[in-house]
């Protein structure tokens, strides 16, 4: 019951913040990353059923932004790795998620063995519409609201990459804390 109200609490907020995502209104807050990743993976876990996910953010990593905007973009980022997994036959399905700081810039990997992404799609994957999965699966919005709720919101970048069949995404997010 605590799992189908902590889902609930978060399409409400999604619904909010999309509605507000051009609103001049909305604030930042500063908050540890690694709570909002764990907060993230605790409304992810019902769709997770065999993937292993290793995690290596640090408990002290700060960043003041839209903690809403990227818990939605993590959970993007997380859904589409599963959905790769769904159609790839890989035995040890695993991704790898790591935060760390480089001056005042925050980066955080996503990293998946499903397989990558095809060299004739990846510089489609943030278009609108742009969709991979069958009819009634998915209308490709994803990844494109991802991109722009990094980027146009909270001023920052998402970019991929693949590399030995494994799909790299980086969010790449100003620090702005207050030290």
């Amino acid at each position: 019951i605590l799992l189908i109200e902590n889902n609930i609490t978060y399409m409400s907020s999604t619904i909010d913040d999309f509605s507000g995502f051009f609103s001049p209104k909305k604030e930042m807050t500063q908050f540890h990353v690694k709570k909002v990743i764990n907060r993230s993976l605790v409304l992810f876990q019902n769709k997770n059923t065999d993937v292993i996910i290793n995690i290596d953010i640090g408990n002290d990593i700060v960043i003041k932004s839209y903690e809403n905007e990227l818990i939605q973009v993590i959970m993007v980022l997380l859904e589409n790795a599963i959905y790769n997994f769904q159609t790839a036959n890989i035995k040890e399905k695993t991704v790898h998620l790591y935060a760390g700081k480089r001056k005042n810039t925050l980066e955080i990997s996503i990293l998946d063995n499903g397989g990558g992404i095809p060299s004739e799609i990846i510089d489609r994957i943030f278009e609108p519409y742009f969709s991979t999965k069958f009819k009634g699966q998915g209308i490709g919005v994803g990844l494109y609201m991802a991109k722009m709720l990094v980027e146009e919101s909270m001023n920052g970048k998402l970019l991929v990459e693949v590399r030995n069949k494994n799909t790299h995404f980086k969010i790449q997010l100003p620090r702005r804390i207050d030290e």
